[in-house]
C-alpha cells in the first residue's frame, strides 16, 4: 500500500489548535495521526505540506525508511516543528497499517502487552506513556529503538 496523499486538518480550542494529518493509501485506507506544538500549528501544518512530496509513492510498511528519509534529508533549523511533522506522518502510518493487518497499535507497537498507548509529539520525538496492566517480565521493544 502506497502513500498517495496526506490532508491536514486544524482543529482549535481554548488553548491551543491541534494539527491532524489524514494518509491516503492507494487501497483506499487511511490512518490519522497528530502533530500539534503549541501555538505552531500553522508552521506545523505547513511542514507537513513542505516534505509530502518526499513521501508521496512510500509503502506505509516502511515506517523506519519513511522517519529515517525525513530526519537526515529534510535539513531545517526548526527541529521540534520538522519532528512533529514526522511524528504526526508516522503515527498515521501505523494507524493505516493497524487498520489493514486489523490489528490494533498496541499488538503492532508492543505484542499486545500494554493496553493503552497515548502518543504526544513532544520536544521532537513521539513520547509514549502508558497505562501498565501486568506487564511480562521482558519489556517490547518498540520499532523506533525506545523500550517500555
Amino acid at each position: 500500500m502506497r502513500i498517495v496523499d496526506i490532508e491536514t486538518y486544524l482543529v482549535g480550542n481554548p488553548w491551543k489548535n491541534w494539527v491532524f494529518v489524514r494518509l491516503m493509501t492507494d487501497e483506499g485506507i487511511h490512518g490519522i495521526g497528530e502533530g500539534s506544538l503549541g501555538h505552531l500549528s500553522k508552521t506545523v501544518e505547513t511542514a507537513i505540506h513542505e516534505i509530502k512530496p518526499l513521501i508521496l509513492g512510500l509503502e506505509i510498511f516502511q515506517t523506519e525508511l519513511l522517519v529515517t528519509r525525513l530526519q537526515r534529508h529534510v535539513y531545517a533549523d526548526g527541529g521540534q516543528i520538522k519532528m512533529c511533522a514526522i511524528s504526526a506522518i508516522e503515527i498515521a502510518c501505523w494507524d493505516a497499517i493497524g487498520k489493514a493487518s486489523s490489528n490494533p497499535s498496541t499488538i503492532l507497537w508492543a505484542g499486545g502487552a500494554v493496553s493503552v498507548f497515548v502518543l504526544t509529539p513532544t520536544a521532537g520525538t513521539a513520547v509514549i506513556a502508558h497505562h501498565q496492566r501486568s506487564l511480562p517480565r521482558r519489556r517490547p521493544r518498540l520499532p523506533w529503538g525506545i523500550q517500555l
